[in-house]
Parts: C-alpha cells; structure tokens; sequence
C-alpha cells in the first residue's frame, strides 16, 4: 500500500511539472475598426472580399470594400485620410519613398502620395489588378487577371510595355500571385505553367521554366503558378497549382536546382535567413522546410480551413486560415496559440509588427490588433 501512494504521489507530481500538451499562449485583441459601415448582413456579404493591408511607421494602408484606399493610426486604428477609388481594390499596396502604388478590379492602376492621399497619376488597362505591384527606380511592375506582366512608368504612369501568357488558356483569371525580381531579372508565373524571366527595362524574355502540367480534369488542369517568392538574390521557390515546387539557388548568373518535390503550396512561401522555408500547403498544413535540401523539419495539420503565407518575425510563425483562424507556432514547430474562429475567413498574412503582435484583416471587414500573451 506505500508503495501505491508512492506511485499516485509521482503521478500527482508529474501532472503538475508536465502540463498537458496545448498552446501555451492566447490572442487578445487590442482593439478593433469595423471598415464596412454597415449593419447588413447581405452588404457585408457583398462587399466580403477585402485587401491587405501595409504598416509605415505609425500609419496602416488598406483599401476598404466601399472602393476607397484608407489611412488608419497604427495605434488605435481611427482614420486619417482617406481617397477614393474608380473601384475596390483587392491588393495589398506597395509604398515606396513618399508614393504608394495599387490597383483595383476596375483595371486602374495608381500612384497616391502619402502625405494626403492625394492621386498622383491613374493608369487604366484591361483585366483586374490583383497582385501586389512590384516596383523599382524607374519603373513599376504587375500582373493583371488577363495573365500578362505590365511595366509603367513610376514618375508618370505610362505604359511601357507587356508580356503575356505565351500558351493560350481556356481560363483568364489567375492567381494573386505578383511579379519578383531575382538576379536583375523580372520574374512572373503564368497560367499556362510557366514562370518567366525577363529584362526589368525592355521587358525582352531571359529564360523560362516549364511546370508539369495535371492530367485531372475540371479546374486542376489550370496549371497557375500559384506561388513565386525570392530572398532576391540567392533562392528562388515557385509551385504550381498542381503541386509541382521546385527551389533554385544562385550561381553567378546562373540558377542550380536545389530540389524538386510533389507539394502544392496555397499561397507563396516565406524564406527565413536560417536556411528555412516556412509554407502553407493545399492538404491544409503549414511546414518548415530546409532550403537546401527540403527536408519537412516539421508538419502541423490545421483543424479548418487552407493558411495564408506564414509571416515570421523573430522566433515566431503566425497564419491565418480561410476558416477564420490564427495561429502562432515557434520556429521549431511548437503551437504557441491556436485563436477561436472569427467566423470569417482570413486571406491576407497577419502583418506583424511584433512576434508577439500583429495585424490580423478578415474577409467581413473588420480590422484586429491582437497580442499574443501567456496563460
């Protein structure tokens, strides 16, 4: 009988040294803007579809589902200025210097400045901006719904020149995927299962790399290369819709296939300086990878729902999931904390402004600061 109570005595002890395995760490919420001004439940579903949003210094850049481009305090999230567009816009924007560069799904295409929201120039084309605009000294660069890469003029918004899909596709839309620039080159992915260089200030073809293309049927033989990222000069990572990724390093002027891999990635990749490539892929997990080699150092299967691209800041990883989920994991792999559904679905990456605090958007319009604190 000592001998039991011994026995349940350690038990007793273990349970209380060695919790539980579970999150360590909760989401809570700073505050949080309503960006749709509405009590409707049928406008709020109409106007569901919302873009990312950037952090300056104190200032959040995000267009709002009523076609405006707004400017919020970072740190109460109240309005500063706010101008609108010839449409909504479904990008997230790039600033650059004093100017910030969008489009909308009206084929706009815009310089605004900074200070008031004022537009510096409008450019209009045919098809829909979704992807991010990439830009450069003297030129910007996007991609349009049409399936062509378009370069403008930075200072004045006139068309420069355009390259599109050389295979013809029975389907125009495509991903939200951006243009990138690697080794001096102007990177862009295809419907047709092509990811294509070119010369950033002609617009001249420089290589190009053909992806598998899927033998199933309906919308799986729509081969888009869904996910194109860079470190911009030394590692390249592109995937296809059907699962085809591949990661290519640098060699002088010349690229060498590190690896190549069955794994079909939902949203780009995110490279870490450690020789690590954290992702979201289409079975629903999100996995760290060596870079080199593509070894899954580890795999965490999420219980709803497709993530966002992983954003890290120091040692954590944070995901959104189109269930209306976030997550915070360590670097290492371990859950950190798993947040309750938002009931809407999440799109855009958490923009990190800490590794324990982010920005997290939701798809009904509502903008949250969340922290991530102990139990």
């Amino acid at each position: 009988m000592p001998a039991l109570k011994v026995f349940f005595s350690f038990i007793i002890l273990f349970l209380i040294l060695v919790p539980p395995s579970r999150a360590e760490k909760v989401f809570l919420s700073r505050w949080a803007v309503d960006l749709t001004n509405t009590d409707s439940s049928l406008d709020r579903h109409r106007i569901a579809d919302l873009a990312g949003l950037i952090v300056d210094v104190d200032r959040i850049y995000i267009s709002n589902p009523l076609g405006k481009l707004d400017r919020r305090y970072l740190q109460t999230g109240e309005l500063d200025w706010s101008v609108a567009l010839e449409g909504p816009s479904q990008v997230t924007w790039t600033i650059s210097g004093e100017d910030i560069f969008g489009g909308d799904t009206r084929g706009n295409l815009y310089c605004i400045r900074t200070k008031d929201g004022s537009i510096k120039w409008k450019a209009t084309t045919k098809g829909v901006f979704f992807s991010k605009v990439l830009v450069g000294p003297e030129q910007v660069w996007v991609t349009t719904s049409n399936g062509t890469v378009q370069a403008y003029d930075r200072s004045t918004g006139q068309w420069l020149w355009a390259q599109s899909d050389p295979q013809s596709t029975t389907l125009a839309l495509w991903s939200f995927q951006g243009p990138v620039l690697f080794q001096g080159h102007l990177l862009a992915g295809f419907p047709s299962a092509l990811l294509q260089a070119f010369e950033p200030l002609t617009g001249k073809p420089v290589w190009k790399e053909s992806f598998s293309a899927s033998a199933m049927d309906g919308f799986e033989s729509f081969n888009d290369l869904k996910s194109v990222s860079t470190d911009g000069a030394e590692i390249l990572v592109a995937s296809s819709y059907s699962g085809d990724s591949k990661v290519w390093k640098a060699q002088g002027v010349a690229k060498k296939l590190l690896w190549q891999k069955r794994l079909s990635l939902y949203a780009p990749a995110t490279l870490d300086a450690n020789d690590s490539i954290f992702l979201s892929a289409r079975d629903g997990s999100v996995q760290s990878l060596e870079t080199e080699t593509g070894f899954v150092k580890w795999k965490h299967e999420l219980s709803h729902g497709l993530g966002t691209q992983p954003s890290i800041s120091g040692n954590h990883v944070w995901v959104g999931t189109s269930a209306g989920e976030i997550y915070a994991f360590s670097k290492e792999g371990s859950l950190l904390a798993k947040g309750e559904s938002y009931e809407s679905p999440i799109w855009n990456p958490p923009v990190l402004l800490t590794e324990d605090e982010a920005l997290i958007l939701t798809s009904s319009g509502i903008l949250r600061r969340v922290r991530l604190v102990n139990r």
